[in-house]
């Protein structure tokens, strides 16, 4: 009979790469922890969008995250939440876009935040990452809305003391506008259906 050194070194090969790849995830290579923190300044969601609110809204957010990033050490990534500012972000015409600009480049870390984002006169719910060393931004932007993902007004839902079935709006805008869901209350929306 004879050797088969084709498949012994076959075998030999595997053999070393799955020993090798144990000895490595049993080994990884140091990292560093990244410290996060998160801010929730709870705006009311019809002050949220009501221009006369912004000032305060902004003032919120600076002075949670002023508290937040004093801690030592301090925060490498800086976490608001969805929908956290009144205007688009990625908009340089607006007040958030200057608040979230010179907020990010005074101080040391990363912050993501939620917001509208408007291109060619769509609306996004998106995520943005801005970078406190460049001040480079990156964008996500949500893909597929999950319906009552966010929250949903309980008076909206009918209990057994619901005589028929009722249709009514979840949410009003600050202009008085009834919209089916939360995620669109936006005045500047124009796709979430509104009833009259």
């Amino acid at each position: 009979m004879r050797p088969h050194f084709d498949l012994t070194l076959t075998m030999v090969g595997i053999v070393a790469l799955l020993a090798f790849g144990l000895h490595r995830g049993q080994h990884p290579s140091p990292t560093k922890p990244v410290r996060i923190a998160t801010v929730q300044a709870g705006v009311p969601q019809l002050q949220k969008f009501d221009p006369q609110f912004t000032g305060e809204v902004f003032e919120r957010f600076r002075r949670l995250s002023e508290i937040a990033l004093a801690a030592n050490p301090p925060p490498d990534l800086l976490v608001w939440p969805e929908s956290s500012m009144p205007d688009p972000v990625r908009d340089q015409n607006t007040e958030s876009y200057r608040f979230v600009t010179d907020f990010s480049a005074a101080m040391k870390t990363d912050l993501m935040l939620g917001t509208l984002d408007v291109e060619d006169s769509h609306d996004y719910n998106a995520a943005l990452l801005v970078s406190h060393s460049d001040q480079r931004v990156q964008i996500y932007r949500k893909i597929h809305l999950v319906p009552f993902g966010v929250k949903c007004d309980a008076q909206a839902i009918p209990t057994e003391t619901a005589e028929e079935p009722t249709a009514r709006p979840l949410v009003r805008d600050p202009r008085g506008r009834r919209h089916k869901c939360d995620e669109q209350i936006s005045p500047r929306s124009d796709e979430c259906r509104r009833s009259n």
